[in-house]
């Protein structure tokens, strides 16, 4: 009686370790996409307006946070800090 308690427990165990180990790949996987994705620079970005349409180009700049689902409004000048731009919200 007691092996079978045993056994119960080790295989218990073991599918919660299974359980354990594909959340923390899971999100060691999406960490890296979001560490090593490709970002964009200011030349980038400046191009990408060029293909605007002027009233695209006359609406308030805006950062959207995907983790929060919000939309920030940026401020209207630049910040500049140790030599980068930066928009400022």
């Amino acid at each position: 009686m007691w092996i079978a308690a045993d056994i119960f427990l080790t295989m218990s165990i073991h599918f919660q370790l299974i359980q354990w180990n594909l959340l923390t790949t899971t999100f060691d996987s999406l960490r890296y996409e979001e560490i090593n994705k490709p970002t964009m620079t200011y030349l980038d970005l400046l191009q990408q307006l060029h293909e605007l349409p002027k009233e695209k180009l006359q609406q308030t700049v805006t950062i959207y946070d995907k983790d929060c689902e919000e939309y920030i409004p940026t401020d209207s000048t630049l910040y500049v800090k140790n030599d980068k731009v930066h928009l400022q919200i």
